[in-house]
């Protein structure tokens, strides 16, 4: 019976120690893995590799039984050769020393299987990126701003205007990640947003938007770098955008028919460029010839409405209006240098595709996205890479 439990326990246990291996094998390196919150199949690479630790510990001791068990058939099995070491056994002896001298010899097939985990290991660093110095994931939120040079009351501040919670400025960014349901590395990213490196206007503004600003209400926005909210307003009114404090730039974009972009750079400029739609506001503006008298008294007797000549209608204020690019049909659609920082928002504005459209196609991949989050902030959000969203967003359903 216990001979049969045994052999059974070896027999299944090698099929998933053989999947677990593979997945370790095929696994980005620890930090890349810890700070994009990879996973596979429900489990993250820390649990895979303990699982393989497990199964093959597991396996090990199954093979030592069942060696002790057979052992007599063994012995007897070599006596009959009369010799200990025969072919067979120089045969083993010759292809277990191959392998163990051939990794450090760089022989074949033990190179091409370093050479294949080097490339697959880089592979994942590019795609999801690697933490700013080793050990950053382990470090608290404080830690990180002081050695990064963030700002820590900005960072907390624009993390939780992005709905993610810091309890505690000594929370680890891990530990941070996982109360949120999030990457440590799209913590580390929203609040890089604060920092105060980097190439900037004299407004304070850098020169891409950060993931996620489009979120932010203008007073936030204000706050976070320090601007002064209603000399931004005043700004913003002479680029004929109307706009109030507590609206966010999407909201401001929307309203004014322009891309969240044109609000970014209308805030970046000293002196913006009129990207708004005075409409509304010509239709209060009086004619020269009008005058208080017209307001009131009797109108002159005349047999007929007098003719308005052409000098009384006012000449309609000049307005520079974003031009509409010519896109190719979303088909044809080339993925944007700029993929990164560019908002859902306005790369469906370019693109053709209706935003609706691009939402409900990551929908059926899992993904919840919305229109003022970067390409770059989605798929740091669901471990995916900015390639993987733009193919997603493509694809005809």
């Amino acid at each position: 019976m216990f001979r049969k439990t045994v052999s059974l326990l070896l027999a299944l246990t090698l099929p998933f120690l053989v999947l677990s291996g593979l997945v370790v094998f095929a696994t980005p390196a620890d930090a890349v893995a810890s700070w994009s919150g990879w996973g596979i199949l429900f489990l993250t690479a820390n649990q895979w590799s303990a699982l393989f630790a497990s199964l093959f510990l597991v396996f090990i001791i199954a093979a030592v039984l069942h060696l002790g068990l057979n052992w007599a058939r063994l012995t007897e099995r070599v006596k009959s050769d009369n010799t200990l070491f025969g072919r067979d056994f120089m045969i083993v002896a010759v292809i277990l020393a191959y392998i163990i001298l051939g990794v450090p010899l760089g022989l074949p097939p033990m190179a091409q299987f370093g050479s294949l985990r080097g490339f697959i290991e880089q592979s994942y660093a590019d795609a999801y990126g690697v933490p700013p110095y080793v050990g950053a994931q382990s470090d608290s939120i404080a830690a990180v701003a002081s050695r990064m040079n963030i700002d820590l009351d900005k960072a907390i501040g624009v993390l939780r205007v992005h709905n993610i919670h810091v309890p505690s400025s000594e929370w680890t960014l891990t530990e941070i990640a996982a109360q949120n349901g999030i990457a440590p590395g799209a913590v580390y990213e929203t609040m890089s947003s604060a920092s105060d490196t980097g190439e900037a206007t004299a407004a304070g503004l850098p020169d891409d938007p950060p993931a996620g600003l489009g979120r932010m209400r203008l007073n936030e926005i204000c706050t976070a770098y320090g601007l002064d909210c209603q000399a931004v307003l005043h700004k913003l009114t002479g680029a004929n955008i109307a706009a109030t404090g507590d609206m966010s730039l999407s909201q401001i974009a929307a309203s004014n028919n322009l891309s969240t972009f044109d609000i970014y750079q209308a805030l970046r400029e000293d002196v913006p460029s009129v990207r708004g739609n005075p409409g509304e506001k010509n239709d209060i503006i009086l004619d020269d010839n009008d005058s208080a008298d017209n307001t009131g008294g009797t109108p002159p007797e005349t047999a007929e409405p007098p003719i308005p000549t052409q000098t009384a209608e006012p000449a309609p204020p000049t307005a520079i209006v974003p031009a509409e690019q010519d896109v190719p049909p979303a088909g044809q659609q080339s993925a944007p240098t700029e993929l990164d920082t560019m908002m859902l928002a306005d790369f469906a504005r370019q693109s053709g595709i209706a935003l609706s459209e691009m939402q409900a196609r990551l929908a059926k991949a899992g993904i919840t996205a919305f229109g003022d989050m970067t390409f770059r902030e989605v798929a740091l959000e669901n471990a995916k890479t900015v390639d993987d969203i733009y193919a997603i967003v493509m694809t005809e359903q």
